[in-house]
């Protein structure tokens, strides 16, 4: 058995011990998860066990690690978006977790007392596998980010179109594609010419979760807002903003009214 090949067998019969403590440090050193619910961080531990025999075989020198064997990796990207964990955090705990794999990789090395020339092969197998497993747990996140986003504008499109003709929506529940806004409240409809960056503007102008879709050469925003031309003067956009509407019933014609 070569030398590095006996540092993936002894990274193996430590597996939980150093699953356990990938998990420990991303508790310490990324917020996001340090108050994270125990099946959050029993999907994290689950995660660092099977890192930990993928770095294993990464260095024992059988294979190099390809990313269609790793479907776990796409799998638990899309979750942890959903559990909330934004990207920022997510890569930062990769790091962390994936660096003191590393850390106990070289741990090994050091016991078995590697050569020059093994240490450097096995560096260089750990560091191509967490490169590997970091860029394609980022492409997962971002796939399943742009595919939630689609997934949304698509709901807030229609529901914006359902209103605009006047269709009923139930008035006794917050619609999942409008969660901020109360369907009985008292809203304001905005309507700003189709432009490059016109949605991100009046999301980023308007208070709370305001309901924004885009329709053929125009913007549509439906907002609890009182200021509302104040809000689309901030965004920086020519916009029509109509008087208060009563609810998702009042939609249809407040929106006649912001485009004359």
């Amino acid at each position: 058995m070569s030398s590095t090949a006996q540092v993936g067998e002894a990274l193996l019969a430590r597996r939980e011990a150093v699953a356990r403590a990938m998990v420990e440090e991303i508790v310490a050193e990324v917020p996001a998860y340090r108050d994270a619910p125990a099946s959050l961080l029993g999907d994290v531990l689950v995660l660092c066990r099977v890192y930990v025999g993928l770095l294993a075989t990464a260095v024992s020198g059988t294979a190099p690690l390809q990313r269609e064997d790793v479907p776990i990796v796409r799998d638990h990207a899309a979750r942890r978006l959903h559990q909330g964990i934004p990207l920022e955090a997510f890569l930062h705990a990769y790091r962390v977790g994936l660096f003191r794999c590393w850390d106990a990789c070289a741990e090994e090395a050091a016991r078995l007392e590697l050569p020059r020339e093994a240490s450097f092969a096995l560096a260089r197998s750990a560091l191509a596998a967490i490169d590997t497993l970091t860029t394609h747990a980022t492409e997962a996140y971002l796939r399943e980010e742009n595919r939630v986003r689609e997934l949304r504008g698509l709901e807030a499109r229609d529901l914006v179109e359902r209103l605009l003709r006047g269709e009923a929506v139930d008035p006794r529940r917050r619609h999942p594609a409008a969660p901020g806004l109360d369907p009985r409240g008292e809203l304001v409809v905005i309507v700003a010419r189709a432009q490059d960056g016109a949605a991100d503007a009046l999301a980023a102008s308007l208070p709370g979760r305001p309901l924004i879709a885009g329709r053929e050469g125009e913007v549509v925003a439906v907002a609890a807002e009182k200021s509302a031309r104040d809000a689309a003067e901030r965004a920086g956009l020519r916009c029509g903003v109509s008087g208060p509407a009563r609810g998702f019933p009042g939609v249809a014609q407040a929106y006649r009214e912001a485009t004359l």
